[in-house]
């Protein structure tokens, strides 16, 4: 989940979603100057970024193209947001183009640490079932952890 973030930032460098923002903060945009390494970058964003800085002290959500994009990525592994509405919630989300919106989903739906967590989610689902299709109910115990080892 860890690479994502990364991703999810080369995203908003591709697609200039935070140039605004970006050119109106001179201390972020002296620190991003120059720094490619998007890891890096995000750290740096995190760092500097007065939008983070007044959404943290303010205690309100973090409306940045990047923490939107995340939030999406996460609706998508978590199975609230499917393959086929991905570009349009993007385009809905970010404001933006159709193409622009498509263009980032086909890059989401092409990165495989991406669909690696969407598969992995999926296959725990599936776990959860029986063969017959029957949910399988956990067993319960009143035994204590102990005693389970012990046996």
């Amino acid at each position: 989940m860890l690479n994502i973030l990364p991703f999810v930032e080369e995203l908003v460098v591709k697609y200039e979603l935070e140039k605004n923002t970006i050119e109106n903060d001179e201390i972020l945009k002296n620190k991003l100057s120059g720094v490619s390494n998007y890891s890096e970058r995000v750290f740096i964003k995190f760092l500097y970024s007065d939008e983070l800085k007044n959404s943290i002290i303010n205690d309100i959500p973090l409306n940045t193209p990047f923490a939107k994009i995340k939030k999406i990525i996460d609706g998508l592994i978590n199975k609230k947001i499917g393959k086929d509405n991905l570009s349009l919630t993007l385009q809905k989300e970010l404001v933006i183009s159709p193409e622009i919106s498509e263009k980032i989903a086909e890059d989401i739906l092409g990165n495989k640490d991406i669909m690696n967590e969407v598969i992995a989610v999926k296959i725990i689902e599936n776990e959860k079932e029986g063969e017959d299709g029957q949910k399988i109910k956990p067993k319960k115990t009143t035994k204590s952890i102990g005693y389970e080892l012990l046996k």
